[in-house]
């Protein structure tokens, strides 16, 4: 369910509470972490010019040994490391992207059990163009992660740039607050490219995410003061607009819970 995708999120924000008031990253009574917790807090750490005071791990040995992976400067482009956790900083450069995306479908089967790689790689490629294109970063990552027991694959876009709303603004469009710029993005195919390539994008992609013809999956996306979530059924549908500074994220998070299936999901019917 969407709740439990905005449970990762929200105790993502309670670790950076901690880290704000306290300078310490107290992470000792985690027995699990998914991405959607991790790696904004990732971003969070990168963004910070001072040190934290201490590092508490985790007791479980195999979530501190995982928290570390994903605490360390996420890996470049280049690197020849086969690992579980394969997180991603994008570099200044887009052309590097594609191998990025080769990366990641190569680590998850080549989309074989996610709808198949072509769905896959378009899937990735879309949005991480939408970060070179909208979001004026100095960081940001991917990462895909394989929870085998749970049944799915979480693939997380974190970006540290500017939100969806300040990008609709800066191209024209008026949009009273985060969630509703969310909204018009993803229900509406609203986008700060010209008319002719509105469709693509954040719309195209939950459409292929959610649909019970498509992947589906579940979304969460979460940018400066508002997050939408949206599933393959009516009750995954959830709206969160934020009143305080708590949950507010610098920048914009998506995080995809894809469910293994055998089905080849044919990408024309979301792109043609």
């Amino acid at each position: 369910m969407i709740p439990d995708l905005w449970s990762s999120y929200k105790k993502f924000c309670d670790i950076r509470d901690e880290t704000l008031r306290e300078d310490i990253l107290d992470m000792s009574g985690l027995s699990w972490i998914h991405l959607m917790t991790l790696q904004p807090l990732v971003g969070h750490i990168m963004s910070r010019d001072d040190d934290l005071k201490a590092y508490r791990p985790p007791r479980n040995e195999q979530v501190a040994s995982y928290i570390r992976l994903m605490l360390s400067k996420p890996r470049d482009l280049s690197s020849p490391e086969k690992t579980y956790v394969p997180n991603f900083l994008l570099t200044r450069n887009q052309s590097d992207a594609n191998r990025v995306i080769s990366r990641l479908c190569e680590l998850q089967d080549n989309g074989r059990s996610l709808g198949g790689r072509n769905v896959f790689m378009y899937l990735l490629g879309e949005l991480i163009d939408n970060i070179y294109e909208h979001s004026s970063f100095v960081n940001a990552m991917v990462a895909a992660q394989r929870y085998d027991k749970a049944g799915f694959v979480e693939v997380s876009f974190y970006d540290d740039g500017i939100t969806i709303a300040r990008s609709l603004r800066d191209a024209g469009h008026v949009m009273p607050t985060d969630c509703e710029a969310i909204r018009m993005a993803v229900v509406h195919g609203l986008s700060s490219k010209k008319d002719v390539e509105r469709g693509y994008g954040l719309y195209t992609n939950m459409n292929l995410c959610t649909s019970m013809s498509g992947l589906a999956g579940k979304v969460l996306i979460v940018s400066g003061k508002g997050a939408i979530g949206h599933g393959p059924e009516m009750s995954d549908r959830y709206v969160f607009n934020f009143n305080n500074n708590y949950y507010w994220l610098s920048g914009t998070l998506v995080s995809i819970r894809i469910p293994f299936t055998s089905k080849e999901v044919d990408l024309y019917d979301f792109t043609g």
